[in-house]
């Protein structure tokens, strides 16, 4: 990606021009189907209220934003974490999987700690620590060590299942927008 297309993106170097709203993305591309990136590994455990199945989906659903550039490519752009700062091992951690693109980058030890937090009494208040020198992760300071009880009423509405998951795998491999 070039430097010029990656303005308003924190973390980041280089510059990217404002993502298109999500309406009007959806508007653009109604009646189409995307195809998503298969999911080839054993199904994830639950966290924070999302089942296995919500998590590949917004797995998948992430893949969909980084391949049509809605969210830069940590691997491809130097990027840092979000919490700490650190320049190294940075990828996306999503606390609502139903809306991947809020996804932050976070660096790998951090993410550790936002997934242990909830077993981790220690996990919280190391993250807190290390976003206070921070005024980007002021997201992390409203973070409890409770799980999301919000997480999967929808696929609890629809008998376990999230809407356009398949029935055969529980995963979904396109969506129609």
């Amino acid at each position: 990606m070039r430097q010029k297309d990656m303005a308003g993106i924190r973390g980041c170097k280089g510059h990217r021009p404002a993502p298109m709203m999500l309406d009007q993305q959806v508007a653009e591309v109604t009646n189409k189907t995307i195809s998503l990136r298969k999911w080839n590994w054993p199904l994830t455990k639950w966290y924070n209220g999302f089942s296995p199945q919500e998590r590949v989906r917004g797995w998948q659903v992430s893949h969909w934003l980084l391949a049509t550039g809605q969210l830069i490519d940590p691997t491809q752009n130097a990027c840092h974490c979000s919490i700490c700062g650190l320049l190294k091992n940075v990828s996306y951690h999503n606390e609502n999987y139903y809306t991947p693109w809020t996804a932050k980058l976070v660096c790998k030890s951090c993410h550790y700690l936002l997934h242990t937090r909830f077993r981790n009494g220690n996990a919280l208040a190391t993250l807190r620590k290390r976003a206070a020198r921070r005024t980007e992760a002021a997201w992390v300071l409203a973070l409890s060590n409770q799980k999301n009880r919000h997480g999967g009423q929808t696929a609890s509405r629809e008998g376990g299942r999230h809407p356009g998951l398949s029935k055969s795998h529980n995963v979904i491999q396109s969506i129609s927008i």
